[in-house]
Parts: C-alpha cells; structure tokens; sequence
C-alpha cells in the first residue's frame, strides 16, 4: 500500500518524485476504503450499535437532552452527526456503518499530511499505509461508535500540533489546532488526554500567552461538558468492571498491533520491527529525530495520563479509548522506517508490519469467532415459537436480541406464565471474570428436559422443552439461571417472551 521509499529513487526529478507520493497515496486511501467498505454489512450489530440504533431514532433534542447522558458513556458530536447521517442513507447496518467507514477512509490522508509535516512525504506515505491497513483502525471504522470519528479527529490535531511546532510562532494554524481540540473532546473524553500532551509540549516552542489564548476553548468546551460527563460516569465505569488493569493494559498492547490475531509469530514480528524503528529514529537527521521523539512523548503521555487515574480508582482503561494514541503511535513508526540508514532493511520491516496487519484483517473475514457478536444468526438459530420464553444472560444482550427478533418482548406482566419451551442464551464474549456459561448450574423446572445445546460463535443456546403445558411465574423466570456459585459479578438477567 505504499510507493517504494525516497532513498530508491534518488535523482529522479522533484515531479516525479510528486508524482510517485502522489500515486501512494490514492493507492493507500483507495485501498483504505476498500478495507473499510468490504462486507459492511455482513456482521450483525452488537450491542453497542443497538444503543446507538435505538437513540438515533429520537429526535435529536431528546437524543442530546436524556438519550446521551442516560445511556451512554461519550460526548455528542458522534450521535449528532449520525443522526443527519442515517436520515439520509438509510438504517440498515451497512448505511448506518458508512459514517464511520467514511472518516475513516479521510483519516489516511490526513495521517498522511501529520507524518509530511514532521518528516517528509515518505514518512508520511508509511504513515498512510500503516493506517490504512491497521486493523484497529479498520474494526472501528466498521462500528456506529465514536471511534473512528475519535480517529480522524486525532490525526487532525496531530497534523496541526506539528504544524504549529515546525512555524514556531503563533497564527491561523494555533487556532486551528484549537478548534479541532474543540471538536476532540466533544468527539471522546479521552481527547483531553491528548490535548493535553501536546498542549504541554506547544509550550516549549509558542509564546505561552498565545498558547493560553488558544487553549480558552478547549477549557471552555471541558467545564461545558463536565456534568454531562459526571452523569455518564456510571456507564463509563462499566467497561472496566469484571476484569483487572494489568488484563485491559495487555488487550491494548494486542488489539492495537494484530487486533484479534492471537499469533506469537505476528507479536514477534510487531515487536522486532517496533525496536528496529526505534532505533533507526534515532539515527535520522535532527529535524526528523526530535518531531519523531516529540510525537512519541505526547503518545506516552497521553497513555500515561488515564493509567495513573486508574491506579488512583477512577478507573476508565480500555484499549478502544486509546485510539487516538495508536494514530500518534503509527506515526512514530512511519518516521522510524523511512530514514536513510538501513533503507532497505527499514522497507522491508514496513512492509512485514503491513503485511501483519493485513493478515490480522483476513483473520477477521474468515473466522466468524472472532467478529462482533452475531445476535442475526443466533436468532435464526434458535427458532423460537410462540410461548417460547428465552432467558438471556448477561441481561443487557436482552435489547440485540429483541433488535432482531421484533417478536421477543420482556416478561412484565406479574401474573403466570403458561409455557412449554424455555431456551437458555449466554454470551461468552461478554463475561470477562464471570463464569462461562458452560459452567452455570441452570436452575429449570424438572417438567422441562434438555432436547439441543448448541455452541455459536460467541454464543451457548440450551433448549429445554416439555410435552405438556407448564404455569411458571416471572420471579421463578428470574431464577432460573441463577449460579450456584459465590464469585462476584455475576450479570443479571433478562426474560423475554415469544409472542
């Protein structure tokens, strides 16, 4: 996905040196649309995007006044840009992902321009590849989250603190920057941390005074969001609920780099290549190796930040939060691999780490255990009749369920039940330190006999089934898959009923 490095085509003419970064370019964006484009719509939503499915559909004063802060975990620059997006192109998984698919495919040029801006065209087409074919990047350009807008406007800031770093004196550019800062934060929370690293190191090369100047909206923009965010806390803190930091700090080591390629020898490559750029950063000329290191700094702290808060207990670590990171990151590896020393040893550990990347994507394609939660084929797959009352656990995967299956509704009704047919559906993807499904003691009535068990993808479907009618009462219903087991954390459940 990129042009051969600028060390191969030394005394060629400037044009056509243009010529040749121009080309990798539109190979590694087309190729970045092509990766994020491809089967949009071939995985289910998840739960996550259900949320967002179901809160796109207010309208947009009751999505920013009670939909945002009661059920979800991030600012609402996202929600309000979908929710133009969806009333355009439609509500289906494929029209409702394009929005990510789309700034993710911008984020390559724009990662493009950061790594030209601190070191050269060719280390901004490394830059571009890197992204384009991270699979990271790819999976959340392929989610109706905030993330890939997070991205983008991450490598915006990115681009623009480097600008600013490379005139040295305050103007358009600064207030630029600040603007995007802006967007940022109204975009993730975790911008904060970002902004603030390179808000840190602007003030080694920008009059402090126009620098604090600048620096007013984004301050204004983080009192306004404030108590949005402190009504959020609740859903914010969930995502580290279950497991410990050191786990969380492992999985974004690993999501980062090969996403869900579980492969020693991909982790050896990734690692032998990541030191290789590190050192032959050192080795570039000063301009590059101080931008280089600058960049790496901001990435560190901005790393750094949200981990020591979490060692303090106001704990919000999670590995998709740290995407605008891994944007700065790349970038640190894009200047690396494209000095003169070792050139052509630099290339081909490039295009090793491309090719890792590109292999963890076609993992992802070809193995459906490690795509998103398919709430569309577990439906199918449990052809559940009228009466049929399906007990979920944990509960909160209840809503996909319903998402696609219209038919299923909540018990909430206190009088008795009759039934013939009960299916157990647990989630294994989602239980972290709970217990596995597999290992829950189901607690059915002893009317009802096991007829199928099946194992889908992340899922367990238990069916259980009786020839006669059985009168059962909605607290029995919550009971019946209770552990017989005093870990913590165990999720609650949910009951729904065929109609």
């Amino acid at each position: 996905m990129v042009a051969m490095p600028e060390a191969t085509v030394v005394g060629a003419p400037p044009a056509a040196r243009r010529g040749s970064v121009a080309a990798g370019l539109a190979v590694a964006t087309a190729g970045a649309a092509a990766l994020r484009f491809l089967w949009l719509g071939r995985q289910s939503f998840w739960i996550d995007e259900t949320v967002t499915w179901e809160l796109l559909h207010r309208s947009l004063p009751a999505l920013v006044l009670h939909g945002i802060p009661n059920h979800e975990s991030t600012p609402p620059l996202y929600y309000a840009l979908a929710w133009g997006w969806v009333r355009l192109f439609g509500w289906s998984e494929t029209a409702l992902r394009s929005f990510s698919a789309s700034v993710g495919t911008a984020t390559v040029p724009v990662v493009f321009l950061a790594g030209r801006t601190l070191a050269g065209a060719w280390a901004g087409l490394a830059a571009a590849g890197l992204a384009a074919a991270s699979p990271f990047l790819i999976w959340y350009s392929q989610e109706s989250r905030a993330y890939a807008l997070f991205a983008l406007l991450a490598a915006l800031s990115l681009w623009l603190f480097a600008r600013v770093r490379e005139s040295g004196f305050a103007g358009r550019t600064l207030w630029a920057w600040s603007g995007v800062c802006v967007l940022a934060l109204t975009a993730h929370y975790f911008a904060v941390f970002l902004v603030a690293a390179e808000a840190l190191l602007l003030s080694f090369s920008v009059p402090r005074r126009q620098l604090a100047a600048a620096l007013v909206p984004p301050g204004v923009t983080c009192l306004l969001l404030a108590p949005l965010a402190y009504a959020q806390r609740g859903q914010a803190a969930g995502l580290a609920a279950g497991t410990n930091l050191r786990t969380r700090l492992a999985e974004t080591a690993s999501w980062d780099t090969t996403g869900d390629l579980r492969s020693t020898a991909a982790w050896v490559v990734v690692a032998v290549v990541v030191l290789l750029a590190v050192i032959l950063l050192l080795e570039r000329r000063p301009s590059a190796c101080r931008n280089g290191l600058a960049v790496l700094s901001l990435a560190a702290l901005a790393f750094a930040l949200p981990v020591a808060l979490a060692l303090t207990g106001h704990d919000f670590v999670f590995f998709r939060n740290f995407i605008g990171v891994w944007i700065a990151l790349l970038l640190v590896l894009a200047i690396g691999l494209t000095g003169r020393r070792l050139r052509r040893l630099a290339f081909f550990a490039l295009m090793m780490l491309i090719g890792v990347f590109l292999a963890a994507d076609a993992s992802v394609w070809a193995h459906p255990n490690q795509q998103r939660d398919n709430y569309r084929g577990v439906v199918a797959a449990m052809r559940a009749s009228p009466g049929t009352i399906v007990v979920v656990y944990p509960a909160w995967d209840a809503a996909p369920l319903e998402h696609y299956d219209h038919e299923l509704q909540p018990v909430a009704a206190p009088n008795p039940l009759t039934v013939h047919q009960i299916d157990f559906v647990g989630v294994s993807s989602d239980f972290g330190a709970w217990l596995p499904p597999a290992q829950l003691h189901l607690l059915v009535p002893h009317q009802l006999r096991p007829t199928r068990s099946i194992a889908y993808q992340h899922f367990l479907l238990h069916h259980y089934s009786s020839l006669r009618q059985l009168r059962i009462t909605a607290r029995r219903l919550e009971a019946l898959a209770t552990p017989r087991t005093r870990r913590p954390h165990i999720p609650p459940l949910g009951v729904l009923i065929q109609r």
